[in-house]
């Protein structure tokens, strides 16, 4: 039995893709909820989010979180995502986590 997963991919909301991305994990600010579903933004934009609405019911607006998601084309060929997790990321610097990620980038590139 196969257990592996494909990799959930750090993305921007913006960089998400559906003909590559079938996983993603992206960082950003809770803005609105409702029933099932939130949407989230980061600083390219932002992204309606489909979950249980268990776990919206926990979330808050303003609220920073890490979500790993599936990536689902709506009807109209929209990104939507599947939450397959959601961490609560409030208390984390995100001014320090921009530039550890532009640090690692410039390593990398």
């Amino acid at each position: 039995m196969d257990l592996r997963q494909v990799p959930a991919h750090v993305r921007k909301i913006k960089e998400i893709d559906i003909s590559r991305d079938a996983r993603v994990r992206i960082l950003g600010k809770i803005l609105s909820k409702a029933g099932d579903s939130f949407v989230i933004e980061d600083d390219t934009g932002n992204i309606p989010v489909f979950s249980s609405s268990e776990i919206v019911s926990r979330l808050y607006d303003g609220q920073i979180a890490r979500v790993y998601a599936q990536v689902m084309p709506d009807e109209a060929g929209c990104v939507n995502l599947r939450a397959e997790l959601v961490l609560d990321a409030t208390g984390l610097d995100i001014n320090l986590y921009k530039l550890a990620e532009k640090m690692w980038i410039e390593a990398n590139s």
